[in-house]
């Protein structure tokens, strides 16, 4: 998502859990960190992390160039001190909103909530169809079903949504 909001290449790479309680984030970052530094020649290096487990990774790379961009809230005064002490500059991500977040919050917002209800309301009207028909012991082909689903299913399927949040597909036939 973020790369419909800037100019420059982003990857997206997916981190598995082993356990649900236990990123393996940290260790992906230096491992992929450290192969780009001696495998692919770059040595200059944005971290966007108030982590102060990417101290080690740093601290382990004195000859390539980390610029590091905390939270000011999150960060410790401890990294901040070692970063200064070590010659390496450091910035508050905060200070970069320009009032597009608003923007960015309702994308990923809106794309994570579209995603949740696809995979929550898994109905194929085909595969109910099936269902109905054997329950019923109504026989119809091919056709019968797809000109019953778009002519009757889809125009009578209404979704109600209650005051406490639960939402409730209905199939009403309209007298």
């Amino acid at each position: 998502m973020l790369g419909s909001f800037v100019d420059i290449p982003v990857e997206y790479i997916l981190i598995e859990r082993l356990r649900d309680n236990k990123s393996l984030a940290d260790v992906k970052v230096a491992a992929r960190t450290t192969k780009e530094f001696f495998s692919n020649g770059v040595d200059s290096f944005v971290l966007a992390s108030s982590d102060s487990d990417y101290w080690g990774l740093m601290e382990e790379l004195p000859e390539a160039s980390f610029f590091v961009m905390v939270e000011r809230e999150k960060c410790s005064y401890a990294l901040k001190e070692a970063l200064v002490k070590n010659g390496m500059f450091y910035c508050y991500i905060d200070d970069f909103y320009s009032g597009e977040g608003e923007e960015i919050k309702m994308e990923a917002l809106n794309r994570e909530l579209s995603r949740a209800i696809r995979a929550r309301l898994d109905l194929n009207l085909y595969h109910l169809m099936d269902e109905v028909l054997d329950r019923t012991r109504i026989r119809m082909t091919k056709p019968e079903i797809d000109t019953f689903i778009n002519r009757k299913v889809k125009n009578n399927l209404k979704l109600e949504v209650s005051e406490d949040g639960n939402v409730v597909i209905e199939y009403r036939l309209r007298k």
